[in-house]
Protein backbone atom coordinates (compact mmCIF):
# COMPACT_ATOMS: atom_id res chain seq x y z
CA UNK A 1 0.00 0.00 0.00
CA UNK A 2 1.21 3.43 -0.95
CA UNK A 3 1.13 5.60 2.11
CA UNK A 4 -1.44 8.75 1.71
CA UNK A 5 0.42 12.16 1.35
CA UNK A 6 -0.53 13.88 4.83
CA UNK A 7 -2.96 16.38 4.09
CA UNK A 8 -3.34 20.36 5.36
CA UNK A 9 -4.41 20.84 9.35
CA UNK A 10 -6.33 23.38 10.72
CA UNK A 11 -7.64 24.68 14.06
CA UNK A 12 -11.55 24.50 14.62
CA UNK A 13 -12.67 27.38 17.04
CA UNK A 14 -16.48 26.61 17.98
CA UNK A 15 -18.53 29.43 17.65
CA UNK A 16 -21.29 30.50 20.14
CA UNK A 17 -19.39 31.41 23.29
CA UNK A 18 -15.87 31.07 22.00
CA UNK A 19 -16.32 33.66 19.05
CA UNK A 20 -19.46 35.12 19.19
CA UNK A 21 -21.57 36.48 22.70
CA UNK A 22 -24.81 35.58 22.93
CA UNK A 23 -24.88 35.94 26.62
CA UNK A 24 -27.02 39.02 26.61
CA UNK A 25 -29.49 37.17 24.87
CA UNK A 26 -30.26 34.36 26.85
CA UNK A 27 -33.59 35.98 28.27
CA UNK A 28 -35.35 34.69 25.60
CA UNK A 29 -34.63 31.00 26.47
CA UNK A 30 -36.37 31.32 29.37
CA UNK A 31 -39.76 32.22 27.47
CA UNK A 32 -42.21 29.79 26.96
CA UNK A 33 -43.29 28.07 23.40
CA UNK A 34 -41.83 26.15 20.76
CA UNK A 35 -39.93 29.22 18.68
CA UNK A 36 -37.75 30.66 21.74
CA UNK A 37 -34.33 29.10 20.53
CA UNK A 38 -35.63 31.14 16.93
CA UNK A 39 -35.85 34.16 18.91
CA UNK A 40 -32.83 33.71 20.93
CA UNK A 41 -30.87 32.82 17.30
CA UNK A 42 -32.23 36.02 15.40
CA UNK A 43 -29.95 38.54 17.87
CA UNK A 44 -26.91 36.77 16.18
CA UNK A 45 -26.60 40.19 14.51
CA UNK A 46 -26.42 42.07 17.06
CA UNK A 47 -24.26 39.99 18.97
CA UNK A 48 -20.71 41.22 19.85
CA UNK A 49 -17.20 39.37 19.52
CA UNK A 50 -16.10 37.53 22.29
CA UNK A 51 -12.84 39.67 22.84
CA UNK A 52 -10.73 36.67 23.93
CA UNK A 53 -11.47 34.41 21.38
CA UNK A 54 -11.06 36.84 18.30
CA UNK A 55 -7.87 38.07 19.56
CA UNK A 56 -6.45 34.23 19.39
CA UNK A 57 -8.09 33.62 16.28
CA UNK A 58 -6.57 36.71 14.86
CA UNK A 59 -3.00 35.86 15.94
CA UNK A 60 -3.63 31.88 14.74
CA UNK A 61 -4.42 34.08 10.90
CA UNK A 62 -1.30 36.30 11.83
CA UNK A 63 0.63 33.06 12.31
CA UNK A 64 -0.39 31.78 8.57
CA UNK A 65 -2.54 29.13 10.09
CA UNK A 66 -5.72 27.91 8.38
CA UNK A 67 -8.88 27.76 10.94
CA UNK A 68 -12.59 26.31 10.42
CA UNK A 69 -15.54 27.22 12.83
CA UNK A 70 -17.97 24.60 14.25
CA UNK A 71 -21.76 25.76 15.11
CA UNK A 72 -23.94 22.89 17.06
CA UNK A 73 -27.27 25.60 16.52
CA UNK A 74 -29.58 23.65 13.51
CA UNK A 75 -28.70 24.09 9.93
CA UNK A 76 -31.42 26.62 9.40
CA UNK A 77 -29.37 29.48 11.37
CA UNK A 78 -25.82 28.88 9.43
CA UNK A 79 -26.70 32.05 7.48
CA UNK A 80 -27.02 33.82 10.35
CA UNK A 81 -23.48 32.97 11.57
CA UNK A 82 -22.45 33.42 8.14
CA UNK A 83 -23.72 36.79 8.36
CA UNK A 84 -22.07 37.51 11.68
CA UNK A 85 -18.60 36.19 10.41
CA UNK A 86 -18.97 38.17 7.65
CA UNK A 87 -19.71 41.67 9.13
CA UNK A 88 -16.81 40.88 11.48
CA UNK A 89 -14.20 41.33 8.54
CA UNK A 90 -13.98 37.00 8.61
CA UNK A 91 -15.13 35.98 5.30
CA UNK A 92 -12.26 38.33 3.05
CA UNK A 93 -9.96 36.34 1.35
CA UNK A 94 -7.12 36.59 3.12
CA UNK A 95 -9.64 35.41 6.09
CA UNK A 96 -12.10 33.23 5.06
CA UNK A 97 -12.18 30.19 7.23
CA UNK A 98 -11.98 26.86 5.00
CA UNK A 99 -15.14 25.69 6.73
CA UNK A 100 -18.35 26.84 8.60
CA UNK A 101 -19.74 23.64 9.48
CA UNK A 102 -23.37 23.60 11.41
CA UNK A 103 -25.54 20.39 12.89
CA UNK A 104 -26.41 17.76 11.21
CA UNK A 105 -29.53 15.82 11.52
CA UNK A 106 -29.21 11.94 12.06
CA UNK A 107 -31.34 8.69 12.80
CA UNK A 108 -32.00 9.93 15.89
CA UNK A 109 -32.81 13.97 15.41
CA UNK A 110 -29.31 16.13 16.04
CA UNK A 111 -28.19 14.57 18.94
CA UNK A 112 -25.85 15.39 21.39
CA UNK A 113 -24.12 18.92 21.14
CA UNK A 114 -20.53 16.61 22.08
CA UNK A 115 -21.59 14.16 19.58
CA UNK A 116 -21.72 17.29 16.99
CA UNK A 117 -18.83 18.88 17.96
CA UNK A 118 -16.77 15.20 18.02
CA UNK A 119 -18.20 14.83 14.49
CA UNK A 120 -17.02 18.09 13.24
CA UNK A 121 -13.17 17.88 14.75
CA UNK A 122 -13.24 14.34 13.15
CA UNK A 123 -13.71 15.23 9.72
CA UNK A 124 -11.24 14.67 6.92
CA UNK A 125 -12.08 17.64 4.07
CA UNK A 126 -13.01 20.84 3.82
CA UNK A 127 -16.49 21.96 2.01
CA UNK A 128 -14.63 21.83 -1.28
CA UNK A 129 -13.97 18.16 -0.51
CA UNK A 130 -10.05 18.61 -0.63
CA UNK A 131 -8.29 16.86 2.49
CA UNK A 132 -8.14 18.95 5.83
CA UNK A 133 -7.57 17.55 9.08
CA UNK A 134 -8.11 19.03 12.43
CA UNK A 135 -5.16 19.91 14.66
CA UNK A 136 -6.69 21.77 17.67
CA UNK A 137 -10.01 22.27 18.74
CA UNK A 138 -10.58 25.25 20.63
CA UNK A 139 -13.87 25.90 23.11
CA UNK A 140 -15.29 27.94 25.52
CA UNK A 141 -16.80 24.80 27.93
CA UNK A 142 -14.42 22.63 29.56
CA UNK A 143 -17.00 19.62 29.77
CA UNK A 144 -16.75 19.85 25.87
CA UNK A 145 -12.84 20.09 25.97
CA UNK A 146 -12.97 17.05 28.13
CA UNK A 147 -15.63 15.11 25.94
CA UNK A 148 -13.56 16.37 22.21
CA UNK A 149 -10.37 14.75 24.27
CA UNK A 150 -11.97 11.42 25.46
CA UNK A 151 -13.18 11.02 21.74
CA UNK A 152 -10.01 11.65 20.41
CA UNK A 153 -9.90 15.10 18.99
CA UNK A 154 -7.29 17.57 20.44
CA UNK A 155 -9.09 20.37 21.88
CA UNK A 156 -7.93 22.76 24.59
CA UNK A 157 -10.02 25.83 26.10
CA UNK A 158 -9.78 29.37 25.46
CA UNK A 159 -8.57 30.66 28.63
CA UNK A 160 -5.66 28.22 28.35
CA UNK A 161 -4.59 30.05 25.07
CA UNK A 162 -5.25 33.97 25.82
CA UNK A 163 -1.91 34.39 27.52
CA UNK A 164 0.03 33.01 25.65
CA UNK A 165 2.64 35.13 23.46
CA UNK A 166 2.62 34.93 19.79
CA UNK A 167 6.14 33.03 20.67
CA UNK A 168 4.13 30.37 22.92
CA UNK A 169 1.46 29.71 20.71
CA UNK A 170 2.77 28.86 17.18
CA UNK A 171 4.71 26.41 19.40
CA UNK A 172 1.33 25.00 20.97
CA UNK A 173 0.08 24.91 17.23
CA UNK A 174 3.59 23.11 15.72
CA UNK A 175 2.94 21.11 19.24
CA UNK A 176 -0.37 20.25 17.88
CA UNK A 177 0.47 19.53 14.26
CA UNK A 178 3.02 17.25 14.77
CA UNK A 179 1.17 15.68 17.35
CA UNK A 180 -1.67 15.03 14.61
CA UNK A 181 0.76 13.89 12.13
CA UNK A 182 2.46 10.95 14.13
CA UNK A 183 -1.52 9.88 14.62
CA UNK A 184 -2.11 10.22 11.24
CA UNK A 185 1.40 8.07 10.17
CA UNK A 186 0.20 5.75 13.19
CA UNK A 187 -2.85 5.24 11.39
CA UNK A 188 -1.76 4.71 7.96
CA UNK A 189 1.03 1.97 9.31
CA UNK A 190 -2.12 0.23 10.74
CA UNK A 191 -3.71 0.55 7.19
CA UNK A 192 -0.87 -0.80 5.19
CA UNK A 193 -0.62 -3.81 7.83
CA UNK A 194 -4.36 -4.55 7.90
CA UNK A 195 -4.38 -4.38 4.12
CA UNK A 196 -4.40 -8.38 1.57
CA UNK A 197 -1.13 -8.65 0.33
CA UNK A 198 -0.66 -9.43 -3.47
CA UNK A 199 -0.80 -12.42 -4.66
CA UNK A 200 -2.60 -13.65 -1.71
CA UNK A 201 -5.99 -15.66 -1.37
CA UNK A 202 -8.23 -13.20 -3.34
CA UNK A 203 -5.95 -13.45 -6.41
CA UNK A 204 -5.56 -17.35 -6.07
CA UNK A 205 -9.42 -17.52 -6.22
CA UNK A 206 -9.52 -14.79 -9.09
CA UNK A 207 -6.68 -17.10 -11.05
CA UNK A 208 -8.69 -20.38 -10.45
CA UNK A 209 -11.81 -18.98 -11.56
CA UNK A 210 -10.85 -18.24 -14.64
CA UNK A 211 -11.42 -13.83 -14.21
CA UNK A 212 -7.71 -13.76 -14.71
Amino acid sequence: MTPSPTPPCAVMFDFDGTLCDMSPFVDELTAEGPHRWSRFFAHTPEAAPVEAGMDVLNRVIALGWQYSVSSTRDPRSRGLVLRWLYEHRLLSKRRRPQMVLARTRGANGFGPALDCKVWHGRRRYDSRSRSLETSLFIDDEQDMVDGLIEAGVPAMHLEELVDLSDAELRDLLRYSRRAWRKRWDEEQALAAATEPPPGGPLSSVLVAGGAI
